[in-house]
């Protein structure tokens, strides 16, 4: 989640925003797992270069999907985890409806962390570190429908990673429905998805 934050406020680079009339309420809100890092002061950096001030920014913790660390086979843990994020995302629901201001969370990191953390994001987010089993896979396709930045096609009906790096979000490899595709050892400590969603959500 937190992974594909990053891309999303990195990509805002290249976006043109044009902002018409006056009475507008903007808010930032970021899903995440473990921590946030600066990610909301990072949004309002980057945003602000583009004439865009939040009025309000927000963070809903759910289950950190991230499996070369976390264990997510505990699914009791999970769906507390899912539960409490539920919970925030409607009391941000509620805040948005009415348009109040002034919410925001300070930064997590330091700003030696935060540089530390991206350094580390770009040299692990390569796609050889994907590994796929032919003898699972049953060519779905749904690895590269769950792409991002179109990082995977199907050829020869087998997934190929077609780009050197990718967001990590890890969609591919949580949404393997015959778990044929690995990230640095990662399967043994299970897959994720969100138990209100489907696979090809």
């Amino acid at each position: 989640m937190g992974r594909t934050t990053i891309y999303l406020v990195r990509l805002s680079k290249n976006l043109d925003i044009n902002i018409e009339g006056s009475n507008h309420y903007f808010y930032f809100v970021a899903t995440y797992g473990c921590d946030y890092g600066n990610i909301l002061s990072t949004a309002s950096k980057e945003f602000s270069k583009k004439g865009l001030k939040f009025d309000s920014l927000y963070t809903a913790r759910f289950v950190d999907n991230w499996s070369p660390i976390f264990n997510l086979k505990n699914k009791e843990r999970n769906l507390r985890a899912e539960e409490n994020g539920k919970r925030e995302t409607s009391m941000i629901v509620k805040a948005v409806v009415n348009k109040e201001k002034g919410h925001s969370l300070p930064d997590q990191m330091t700003a030696f962390q935060a540089n530390r953390a991206k350094a580390t994001y770009d040299s692990i987010r390569k796609t050889s570190y994907f590994k796929l089993n032919k003898n699972s896979c049953i060519s779905c396709g749904l690895c590269a429908r769950q792409c991002p930045v179109e990082a995977i096609q199907i050829i020869n009906n087998v997934p190929v990673w077609v780009k050197e790096s990718c967001t990590l979000c890890l969609g591919c490899f949580h949404r393997c429905p015959k778990a044929a595709i690995d990230y640095d050892n990662s399967l043994q400590n299970g897959q994720y998805v969100f138990s209100e969603v489907t696979l090809d959500d």
